[in-house]
């Protein structure tokens, strides 16, 4: 339930507009500036009138965190400020605080560890490293959250099947959720060669009872976590055959959605959600039960030990698939290229 209600989304409203010295003042520290690598990207908005409104505060948001000591290096990429400002619906002081907020969030987890993690298992020195692979193994030998497949524009999806749930540790099951969610990122930048930042879910609820509903603390903090810290990030939820016991809880939880995040969520089942399926995603690279024709069951060892910025069934990393089933390959990996015109524009820090 933690992982739906109030997902990512947000309004949009008008947005206000806080004056250069609401901001940050003429102090600004230029050799912060100048030791950036985004130095270039800091255009002042009074000598670029071109600019939108959105990308006038954005720069401006940039420069206040620079003054502040949150250089660029400590964003997670060039598009997380936007998202943020987004987010707060143009509340410049918001957004500020959001950000800050999110990178001593994210400076206090071990995202660090999770692109190599399986690596190098022979290295059992590091009681991080060790304590990590253990949770990570026992989290995701069911299945119950990975990266599987790509829509057509490159997005990558997150798999979530409550039924396959296993753990009753609730810190141990978040960080599991995050790590699938960091690494479904990675799917979609990689793939889309950083057009795409944003992810979808497909969440099947078959075999689902209420005994595997989480705890009401625990939907609290995943949603405290989702909200504040990965903004703007949900394309799609597609809800796949929702229960009767779901769909109380969630009557109860629409009230505080707002609309923008309630747009994005769809309730499928039948010939409807294969028919919204198929024009969002490749039905074969599916999973059988939520409509696809991928029979291929999940192996967690595989899934664990390959590239943090793939999905699994991604044949050019994960070897050939089971007989008579297909794989993403190299001949379909890239298909999102045709819908950006990436190579002839290049690639924009906020666009």
């Amino acid at each position: 339930m933690g992982f739906i209600c109030n997902f990512f989304g947000c309004k949009r409203r008008n947005i206000h507009v806080l004056s250069r010295d609401d901001v940050y003042d003429t102090d600004t520290d230029d050799e912060a500036i100048e030791s950036s690598s985004l130095r270039e990207n800091l255009i002042d908005p009074e000598q670029t009138p071109e600019l939108s409104l959105e990308e006038s505060q954005c720069h401006l948001l940039q420069k206040a965190l620079i003054k502040d000591g949150y250089l660029p290096e400590r964003l997670t990429d060039g598009r997380m400020i936007l998202r943020h400002y987004r987010a707060s619906k143009g509340d410049m002081n918001k957004a500020l605080q959001s950000i800050k907020d999110t990178i001593e969030w994210r400076e206090g987890q071990p995202f660090q560890y999770y692109p190599t993690l399986f690596d190098d298992e022979e290295n059992t020195e590091n009681e991080i490293l060790n304590e990590l692979r253990s949770f990570m193994r026992y989290e995701n030998e069911t299945g119950k959250v990975y990266a599987r497949s790509y829509d057509k524009d490159g997005r990558c999806a997150l798999m979530l099947y409550p039924s396959r749930e296993n753990s009753s540790k609730a810190s141990d099951n978040l960080r599991h959720l995050i790590y699938n969610i960091e690494r479904a990122i990675k799917c979609s930048e990689r793939r889309s060669l950083g057009t795409v930042d944003s992810i979808t879910f497909i969440i099947c609820f078959n075999g689902y009872s209420g005994s595997k509903a989480p705890s009401l603390s625990v939907t609290r903090e995943c949603i405290s976590i989702l909200q504040n810290h990965y903004p703007e990030r949900l394309h799609k939820a597609y809800m796949i055959n929702a229960p009767s016991v779901f769909n109380l809880l969630w009557n109860l939880a629409r009230p505080f959605i707002d609309n923008v995040t309630r747009n994005k969520i769809q309730f499928l089942r039948g010939t409807k959600a294969m028919e919204v399926l198929s024009e969002a995603f490749d039905l074969k690279y599916l999973e059988e039960d939520i409509y696809g024709s991928a029979t291929r069951p999940f192996d967690s060892v595989e899934y664990l030990h390959t590239p943090f910025h793939t999905a699994f069934g991604e044949n050019d990393v994960n070897g050939q698939p089971a007989a008579g089933e297909s794989a993403l390959g190299s001949d379909t990996f890239y298909d999102a290229y045709s819908k950006h015109s990436i190579f002839s524009t290049g690639l924009r820090s906020m666009s």
